[in-house]
């Protein structure tokens, strides 16, 4: 997968529930970088988890630069290990001392790119969580 790959680098609509919450989430991004943000709890962290195949959804489909890593219907969950993909947690597993985008390109230089071809962002999306419900 690279950043040039396609036009819509992520496309997740998905369906979770846990314990008494139900999560919900329908997007299409563009190239870049994606951020998500929202109040405490409402489900950051879980579509997350379920794009990197650490929790499978309920239901839904989830595609990264045009290829499937979730689809219910089709019976189609791809491993963790197989996704290729990862984030960087919001907690002490961060390096303080590095700034987000340090932390975000740690594993592309530890791979041995040079940092002069590293992916840059042509612009921020953001996913507003802040109106679900």
């Amino acid at each position: 997968m690279s950043f040039e790959a396609s036009p819509a680098a992520f496309e997740i609509n998905v369906r979770l529930t846990r314990g008494d919450h139900a999560i919900a989430a329908q997007l299409v991004t563009g190239r870049g970088i994606t951020a998500l943000f929202g109040p405490s709890g409402i489900g950051k962290t879980s579509i997350l988890d379920m794009v990197a195949g650490l929790v499978r959804p309920d239901a839904g489909r989830i595609a990264v630069s045009g290829e499937v890593l979730f689809d219910a219907e089709a019976g189609i969950d791809l491993a963790p290990e197989r996704r290729r993909c990862g984030y960087v947690f919001q907690d002490l597993r961060l390096f303080p001392h590095r700034s987000v985008e340090d932390n975000l390109l740690f594993g592309w230089h530890r791979r041995g790119r040079q940092s002069s071809k590293a992916p840059t962002p042509a612009f921020w999306c953001h996913a507003d969580f802040t109106k679900l419900q």
